[in-house]
């Protein structure tokens, strides 16, 4: 972005130039400022060379800053607006290696449709001050008319409107900077970002108040608002109204503005004075109308080298001042210069540290390359693990089949037995009926329990719109017990379906008088075991005493894939840890204690405990 302050002589233009420097828009190298003086202590921040080239295209148009009311671009010979265009255009490249960057110049706004060219993305920021405090402070600096004043300021504010109709624009209030500089400047920064210029910074309050100083606003003139024209209060006005009017700029200067310069104009000394003898001039031969005549002439021409030797002395004012301004700076200049060779040397000692960082990382880097491959190399293994697992797995399955298969034999032949299997088969289906209800009235219950639930939990998620953690935490546990539920309900199932089966193995031991099926022979030696205590296992794990499950066939079937104990002295989770044999044959961890563990006197706890349940 490329910013022009636009404004009056006198209306703070500086302030609002050090102002968007402190947000981080760029200035210009050091040394390129005007400086300061007694006129303005706080620095003009405005660059030598856009003021050098303003003033060579008013001086080529036979116009100068107090001297518009001839003013037009038109006036600018071709050869002096070509020469401009080479600078300038090499001044603002040099400026766009460092965008955003701002440009302050009062001249600017008359001749701002000749940087306009040069501008790729232009923004204006006017700052406009109330007329009658411009008019007052030339009036104390250039001992100029309050009339001619009003006129300048006029002139100056219509123009820069004119110039920037159709650009982005700003305006902000010079009073309103005064008295109440931090929120006028947080305004200012809020519509520059809304521009989307990068970069910026809010400056803090501190920084602000130290530098715009109340002291310095000293052509208040608050109390004369009635001796100031209809016409420059409306403009004024209109300006601060936000968003502005940038079509206020169309309005022609009026004819007694005009007149009012031009009046003011004939009595300043020409631009550049005239030789100090006129050639042909005899004072022998000279009447007194003629003497009276040159003594006019020499008396105006002192005047104009009396005002040109004031402004040489201003000028050597300034010059002196920017000479200290110089001093100052080579100063600091070299105070930054040792601080910049400290920074060069703690950049190489980082430097160094840096390198060896890197040493560190890239050994970091190699150790982590090979931890890398070591890491694939186990998950290779791992896939061959869970290959003969899945091989296992499809074995335990066929082995199912083949045990379902014998079940259905079994049943076939328990289908041809006696009247007595036929009353055995006929209380078992009653039994089984009974169960069957006791399970669907438990499972309704719990299914109701359930629906009760999930309707207290859709009431609570309907206040959920306003406590949304809590309603988070209540569809968590819901979705836990109806989980439970559906759990419990496949237990039950596989619970009438082991006892089913029990009671028909049972039936065919009192029948023929020997084991039915593998599953009672392991039921019988988990009994027989004494590291199972039945008792111990029903207060553990409630929800086995519940279902009224017997305890060493649920441990058989369900508790010990679950990861519970038989009884307090054997641990499942240890035991199929220790031993991988056991965990990848699928046994029952205390089924296979009993049978083969024992004898080969494997732990069954991991600290203060032998195989067979004593202590170490």
């Amino acid at each position: 972005m490329q910013l022009t302050v636009l404004g009056m002589h006198r209306s703070g233009t500086s302030v609002l130039a050090r102002l968007l420097n402190m947000m981080g828009v760029y200035f210009g190298p050091e040394g390129a400022g005007t400086g300061a003086n007694a006129e303005n202590p706080k620095g003009f921040w405005e660059r030598r060379d856009v003021r050098d080239l303003n003033d060579a295209l008013l001086h080529a148009a036979g116009c100068d800053w107090d001297r518009l009311s001839g003013f037009s671009i038109d006036r600018i010979p071709e050869a002096e607006l070509a020469a401009f265009d080479r600078q300038a255009s090499a001044l603002l490249l040099e400026m766009d290696a460092h965008r955003p960057w701002f440009i302050k110049e009062p001249r600017l706004c008359v001749l701002l449709p000749c940087w306009r060219r040069h501008f790729e993305l232009p923004v204006a920021v006017h700052i406009v001050r109330h007329p009658l405090e411009v008019a007052a402070s030339l009036a104390g600096r250039n001992r100029m008319a309050t009339e001619v004043g009003l006129a300048l300021w006029e002139l100056y504010v219509r123009s820069a409107l004119a110039a920037s109709m159709d650009m982005p624009s700003i305006v902000v209030s010079h009073q309103r900077l005064m008295v109440d500089p931090v929120a006028e400047t947080q305004g200012l920064f809020e519509r520059l970002q809304a521009l989307q210029i990068p970069a910026l910074r809010m400056p803090t309050a501190r920084e602000i108040t130290a530098f715009i100083d109340p002291a310095l606003y000293r052509a208040r003139l608050p109390s004369v608002e009635s001796s100031i024209g209809e016409r420059e209060r409306a403009l004024y006005s209109a300006i601060l109204d936000r968003p502005f009017d940038p079509a206020l700029g169309r309005a022609p200067l009026p004819e007694q503005a005009l007149a009012a310069l031009a009046d003011y104009e004939s009595q300043l000394p020409p631009l550049i004075a005239p030789p100090p003898e006129q050639p042909g001039f005899d004072i022998a031969t000279a009447t007194p109308r003629g003497l009276f005549v040159e003594m006019g002439r020499l008396r105006e021409r002192s005047q104009a080298m009396e005002r040109q030797l004031t402004r040489l002395r201003e000028r050597e004012q300034n010059l002196a001042e920017n000479d200290k301004q110089a001093r100052r700076e080579c100063v600091e200049l070299q105070q930054r210069l040792e601080a910049l060779e400290q920074a060069l040397q703690a950049a190489a000692d980082t430097e160094r540290s840096l390198r060896v960082a890197i040493a560190d990382r890239d050994l970091q880097i190699d150790r982590g390359v090979r931890a890398h491959r070591e890491t694939r190399r186990i998950a290779e293994e791992r896939s061959g693990e869970i290959a003969e697992l899945t091989r296992l797995l499809l074995k335990a399955e066929r082995e199912e089949q083949q045990l379902r298969k014998s079940l259905e034999a079994c049943e076939r032949e328990v289908a041809t037995l006696s009247g007595d299997v036929v009353s055995i088969r006929a209380q078992a289906e009653e039994m089984q009926a009974a169960l069957r209800r006791r399970i669907a009235e438990e499972a309704r219950l719990r299914i109701q329990s359930a629906e009760e639930m999930q309707a207290a939990l859709r009431r609570q998620m309907a206040e959920a719109a306003r406590r949304e953690d809590k309603s988070a935490v209540e569809l968590y546990r819901c979705r836990s017990e109806s989980a439970r539920l559906r759990e419990d309900l496949r237990l039950l199932n596989s619970y009438l379906l082991v006892r089913v089966v029990q009671w028909f193995a049972r039936g065919w031991r009192r029948l023929r008088g020997k084991p039915v099926s593998r599953l009672a022979a392991e039921v019988a030696d988990l009994r027989r075991s004494e590291l199972f205590d039945a008792d111990w296992y029903l207060q553990t794990y409630r929800d086995v005493s519940q279902d009224a499950a017997d305890p060493a066939e649920h441990y058989l079937l369900h508790g010990a894939a679950e990861g519970r104990n038989p009884g307090p002295l054997f641990d499942t989770r240890f035991y199929l840890k220790t031993h991988a044999d056991v965990r990848e044959s699928g046994a029952n961890p205390l089924l296979h204690f009993v049978r083969y563990g024992k004898r080969e006197g494997r732990k069954v706890q991991g600290v203060g405990t032998t195989a067979d349940g004593g202590r170490a």
